[in-house]
C-alpha cells in the first residue's frame, strides 16, 4: 500500500512539474510579445533584404544545395555554411511568403525556447535549487534574459537567426548533458538530446566551433558525474573531440577550398578605414570586450552598427588598461576555479563564446550586438545570483530586492517596445543611428541605399557623397553609388566610379560588368561584348553576369548565343527565377515555342507563384 501511494505520489510531482514548466513557457511566450510585438511587422532591413527579400534559395526544393554549398543566395553573397539556418528561413518563406512578420514570429519563438532552457538548466543548478526561493530565481533569470534589451537585435533583423539557432543548440546540449553526466539511471534520452543540440549548433552557425570546449569546461567545474569514467570517455569526450575536428576540417578546409573555386572574395561592409589587420584587429578586439561588459549592464545607445575607434598601436592607454583587466579576471578565475566554480564557468562562457567572431573567424566586423546572446546567458545567470545572495543576505529586505528585480525587467521591457517601434521606420532607424556615430559611414551609406531604392535621387546623392566624405576609399559606398548613377542614367559618372570599384578590387567581376552594360547603352558594342566576357572570365560562376550578357546578345540579335549563356546560368543556379523567366520569354518570343515556354512558366510559377512578369506572360500564352 505504501508503495502505491509512492507511486501515486511520484506521478502528481511528475504532473506538477510539467504544467509549471509548461505555464511558465507560456508566460515568457506572453511577455516575449509584449516586448517585441510591435516590431513584427517592420520592413526587412540592411541583410534581410539580401538574404531573404531578394534570395531565389529560399524554397524547401533547394534543401539539397543548403547542404553542398557555403553560398546560398542569389546575390552572390558569401555567408559560410549553414544549412539548418537556411531550412528555417525556407520554411518560414513556404509558410509566410516575404511577410517580415512572420519570419519574426519564429524568431520570437526560437528566443523564447532559448529562454525556457536558460529557466529548466538555472532550476538544475545546486547553487540555486538549495535555496528556498530557487525556482523563483530560475524565474527572474530566464526572464532577464529574455528582456534584455540586446536581444532586441537577433530579434528584428531576421537573419541573425543563426545566432538564435546556435543558442537554441547549445543552452540544449549543455542543458541535456548536465542531466546526463550527473544520472545514473534513465539517462539514454538526455544523451540523445544533448547530441541533438550539438548537431543544431553546427548546423547552425560556423561559431559552434567553440561549443566542444564550453561543454568539456562544463564537465570540469559545474558538473558532480555519477557515469562512470569509461562511459564518459566512450561517449561524451571521443565524440566532443571527433565533432570538434569534423567542423574545424569543414571551415577552414572546405570552405577555403569553395572561396577559392568560385573567386568569392570575403568582403565585408566595413569601411576602409576599419579594415584591419590581424593584429590591430584582435587589440582592437580587447577594447570591445569592455564595450561589450558595458552593454551588458548599460544597454543604451543600441544600433545596427557601432562605431570604435581602432587600435594601431600596443601602447594606446585604452589597450594597456584594457589587457591588465583582462589579466585580473583570468588570474581571478584561475585561483577560484575550486572555491567558485559556477563564477568561474559563466565568466569564461562569455569569453568563450565571445572569442570566434573577435578573433579567428575573420569578419572585420569589430563590434556587434548579437555576438553577446549567447554571454547573456551568464550575464543573467550572475545578475539573478547577485539578488539571491542579497535576499539571502538581507532576508528582512527580501521584498524590497523582488521589488527592484520586477522594476528592472519591466524597465527592460519598455526599452524593448521603444525599440520595436524604432524598427517600423527604416528611415529613422538609420538616423537615430547617425545621430550616435556621425563619424561612421555605413549608416549613412544604408540611409542612402534606403533613399536610392525609394527613388529620392537627390537625397541619396547627398548622403552617399557623405559617406564617401567620411572615407573616400570605402568599397561598399564606391559600389552602391556607382548602381545609383546607373539606374539613374548618370552614365559618366558611374562608370567612373565601377572603375574605382575595380581599383579597390571589390566585386570586380560585378563592376566589370555594369561598365559593360554601360558601354552597351552609350553605343560601344565591341567594347561591351569584351567587358561582358572579361567579368565572367574574373568570376565563372556570376549568373548575373550571364543574364546581362544574355540581354545584350539578344539586342545584337544573336538568339541562339543568348539563350546558351541563360541555359549555363540555369546550370549553376538552377533555382533562380530571373534565369527561368528569360529563358521562357526567349523561347517564345524568337523561337516561338509556345509548349516549351508554357512548361518553363509552369515550373517557375509552381517555385514562384507570385512572380509578376512570369504571370503576365502566361497571360498572352494563354491568348494565343
Amino acid at each position: 500500500m505504501n508503495s502505491l501511494t509512492a507511486k501515486r505520489k511520484t506521478i502528481v510531482n511528475i504532473i506538477m512539474c510539467f504544467r509549471n514548466n509548461f505555464i511558465w513557457f507560456f508566460c515568457l511566450f506572453g511577455l516575449a510579445l509584449l516586448a517585441f510585438g510591435m516590431g513584427l511587422a517592420a520592413p526587412f532591413i540592411f541583410d534581410d533584404i539580401v538574404f531573404i527579400k531578394n534570395n531565389d534559395w529560399l524554397g524547401l526544393d533547394k534543401i539539397s544545395y543548403f547542404f553542398q554549398t557555403f553560398q546560398p543566395t542569389s546575390s552572390q553573397s558569401f555567408i559560410g555554411y549553414r544549412p539548418l539556418t537556411m531550412i528555417s528561413l525556407a520554411l518560414d518563406h513556404e509558410l509566410y511568403g516575404l511577410k517580415p512578420w512572420g519570419f519574426r514570429l519564429t524568431n520570437i519563438t526560437l528566443h523564447v525556447f532559448n529562454a525556457f532552457l536558460v529557466y529548466l538548466f538555472v532550476k538544475q543548478t545546486k547553487i540555486f535549487s538549495k535555496r528556498p526561493w530557487g525556482t523563483f530565481f530560475a524565474y527572474v533569470v530566464s526572464a532577464l534574459f529574455l528582456v534584455h534589451p540586446i536581444q532586441t537585435s537577433c530579434i528584428f533583423l531576421v537573419w541573425k537567426r543563426s545566432t538564435l539557432l546556435i543558442a537554441l543548440g547549445s543552452l540544449l546540449s549543455l542543458y541535456a548533458f548536465g542531466r546526463w553526466y550527473q544520472q545514473r539511471v534513465n539517462t539514454l534520452r538526455y544523451l540523445i538530446l544533448g547530441w541533438c543540440g550539438v548537431t543544431v549548433a553546427l548546423l547552425s552557425k560556423e561559431t559552434a566551433l567553440i561549443l566542444p570546449l564550453v561543454l568539456v569546461l562544463a564537465a570540469l567545474l559545474l558538473w558532480e558525474p555519477q557515469q562512470t569514467k569509461r562511459r564518459r570517455i566512450a561517449f561524451f569526450y571521443v565524440p566532443l573531440l571527433v565533432c570538434f575536428l569534423v567542423h574545424f576540417i569543414v571551415l577552414f578546409g572546405f570552405q577555403a577550398k569553395f572561396v577559392r573555386d568560385n573567386s568569392v572574395a570575403l568582403q565585408s561592409y566595413m569601411p576602409n578605414s576599419m579594415q584591419l589587420d590581424r593584429w590591430d584587429y584582435l587589440k582592437t578586439q580587447l577594447i570591445v570586450l569592455w564595450k561589450y561588459v558595458q552593454f551588458s549592464f548599460y544597454p543604451v545607445k543600441l544600433h545596427i552598427f557601432h562605431w570604435i575607434r581602432p587600435v594601431d598601436r600596443f601602447l594606446d592607454g585604452r589597450f594597456i588598461a584594457a589587457f591588465i583587466g583582462l589579466g585580473v579576471i583570468l588570474v581571478g578565475c584561475y585561483q577560484n576555479r575550486r572555491r567558485h566554480p559556477y563564477i568561474v564557468f559563466y565568466t569564461l562562457w562569455s569569453f568563450l563564446f565571445l572569442i570566434p567572431s573577435s578573433s579567428f573567424v575573420p569578419l572585420q566586423m569589430i563590434i556587434d550586438e548579437d555576438r553577446l546572446y549567447l554571454p547573456l546567458f551568464s550575464f543573467s545567470i550572475m545578475l539573478g545570483y547577485i539578488f539571491a545572495f542579497l535576499i539571502s543576505r538581507f532576508s528582512a529586505l527580501r521584498y524590497f530586492w523582488v521589488t527592484c528585480i520586477c522594476m528592472l525587467i519591466t524597465i527592460y521591457s519598455v526599452h524593448d517596445m521603444a525599440r520595436a517601434q524604432e524598427w517600423q521606420d527604416s528611415e529613422l532607424l538609420w538616423a537615430r543611428n547617425i545621430q550616435d556615430y556621425p563619424k561612421d559611414p555605413r549608416p549613412w551609406l544604408n540611409l542612402a541605399i534606403l533613399h536610392s531604392r525609394e527613388g529620392h535621387a537627390a537625397k541619396a546623392n547627398m548622403l552617399f557623397e557623405q559617406a564617401l566624405k567620411l572615407d573616400s576609399d570605402y568599397p561598399s559606398a564606391i559600389h552602391f553609388y556607382a548602381e545609383h548613377l546607373l539606374f539613374n542614367q548618370r552614365l559618366d559618372s558611374a562608370k567612373y566610379y565601377y572603375q574605382k570599384s575595380i581599383n579597390k578590387e571589390y566585386l570586380v567581376s560585378d563592376s566589370t560588368m555594369a561598365l559593360g552594360i554601360i558601354a552597351s547603352q552609350q553605343g560601344h558594342m565591341k567594347d561591351a561584348k569584351l567587358l561582358f566576357e572579361k567579368s565572367l572570365a574574373i568570376r565563372p560562376s556570376n549568373t548575373l553576369a550571364m543574364r546581362n550578357f544574355a540581354l545584350f546578345l539578344e539586342t545584337q540579335r544573336k538568339y541562339d548565343q543568348a539563350l546558351k549563356w541563360l541555359k549555363k546560368a540555369l546550370l549553376v543556379a538552377p533555382h533562380e527565377a530571373p534565369t527561368q523567366f528569360l529563358i521562357a520569354r526567349m523561347v517564345y518570343e524568337h523561337h516561338r515555342d509556345i509548349k516549351s515556354a508554357r512548361a518553363l512558366l509552369t515550373q517557375l510559377l509552381k517555385q514562384h507563384p507570385d512572380h509578376e512578369l512570369a504571370k503576365q506572360l502566361w497571360l498572352k500564352l494563354d491568348q494565343k
